[in-house]
């Protein structure tokens, strides 16, 4: 906590306090004598306080600095005795350490909660043989800094979904290396000064895939005569974790887009791929991994938009047209994360701090 005091210096003639006028920062203006008296402090070879007024009080935060504008001048309602006066006065900072105790976050937020935070890394650049994808690309993790609550747990940490969407599509054409791709790419939202873990919007756990078609995958008895309803991974629901979590936290999967310009849609890390009805000789097929639109719904890649794309491992040479969506990840804060101010709304989210 500290004060700013205008501490008087004896001079001859000096001007009385009633009539200097005083201004810090856009406050309103007050005269000097009507302000709170304040120890005198000030004594020096050159000059000797005689008054103090205390014109502004505040408080700073570890690590934090602030700066003030103080205004001094002859007040208007000044008499013909402060003609040919001096009003000569000092700045002083009176500071004391004052402990608070702060609250947690968790006591502040519910589902849906908006929070302020930042991941560390301005930038990362993808490799290539991590995506399948033709060159490197690269993603600004510091752009998601606004994320929606969407699980608040036994242990008082706290997970988080952004609350928009990464600015670049992501494009990945290995889908056997989907899910681990993506999660690794979620890691670089991180910032372990306030996070435990970080994962893809679907990622439950779930490692490299590399499912090999059957005729016999699910007992789905897979032929000629397919129509559309196969799926590999049967029965791999290990998404639906993230997908209830967001949708009953904040209603809809769907979020603001960064780039308005474009189609708003992310990938889901999920084992569970769609395949229509290309088979051939029980080896090759086509493999749609799961997205969500912007309308919060399960979504595949449509051929229409040139999005599909063809597994590697069966014999057919990549389809130019990688699917390529946006980036949403989750992650989990500590438990000692503590509330630093905001309201928790879109406008004015939670601001967090911690205890080093």
């Amino acid at each position: 906590d500290y004060n700013v005091n205008l501490e008087v210096m004896e001079t001859e003639s000096r001007i009385a306090s009633k009539n200097i006028a005083t201004k810090v920062d856009e406050n309103a203006k007050s005269i000097l004598s009507n302000n709170p008296s304040a120890p005198i402090t000030y004594q020096e070879s050159d000059y000797t306080a005689v008054e103090a007024y205390t014109i502004h009080s505040g408080s700073i935060k570890p690590y934090e600095s602030v700066e003030h504008e103080v205004r001094i001048w002859l007040d208007e309602s000044a008499g013909n005795d402060s003609q040919n006066g001096t009003f000569y006065s000092k700045v002083v900072i009176d500071a004391r350490q004052n402990q608070v105790v702060a609250e947690k976050l968790i006591s502040k937020i519910s589902l849906g909660s908006y929070i302020n935070m930042n991941p560390i890394l301005n930038s990362y650049q993808i490799p290539s043989n991590m995506t399948g994808y033709s060159s490197v690309q690269e993603i600004y993790p510091s752009e998601l800094n606004l994320w929606q609550v969407i699980s608040i747990n036994e242990d008082e940490t706290i997970e988080m979904v952004s609350a928009y969407l990464s600015s670049t599509l992501v494009y990945i054409g290995n889908y056997n290396q989907l899910v681990g791709t993506l999660q690794n790419i979620a890691t670089q939202y991180e910032n372990d000064m306030y996070t435990i873990s970080s994962r893809h919007m679907g990622y439950n756990g779930q490692t490299y895939i590399t499912p090999t078609p059957s005729r016999e995958i699910c007992g789905e008895g897979y032929g000629s005569n397919s129509v559309g309803k196969e799926h590999l991974g049967c029965g791999d629901n290990l998404y639906q974790k993230d997908f209830n979590l967001v949708k009953n936290a904040i209603g809809t999967t769907a979020a603001p887009v960064i780039d308005t310009e474009n189609f708003a849609s992310y990938w889901l890390a999920s084992k569970d791929y769609y395949s229509p009805n290309v088979w051939n000789n029980g080896y090759n097929m086509t493999l749609w991994p799961r997205f969500i639109d912007n309308t919060g719904t399960y979504q595949y890649p449509q051929w229409e938009n040139n999005n599909w794309f063809y597994t590697e491992s069966t014999g057919y040479t990549p389809s130019t047209h990688k699917p390529g969506y946006r980036i949403r990840p989750i992650l989990t804060l500590k438990s000692n994360v503590l509330y630093e101010g905001g309201e928790g709304t879109q406008e004015n989210p939670y601001r967090i701090s911690i205890n080093e």
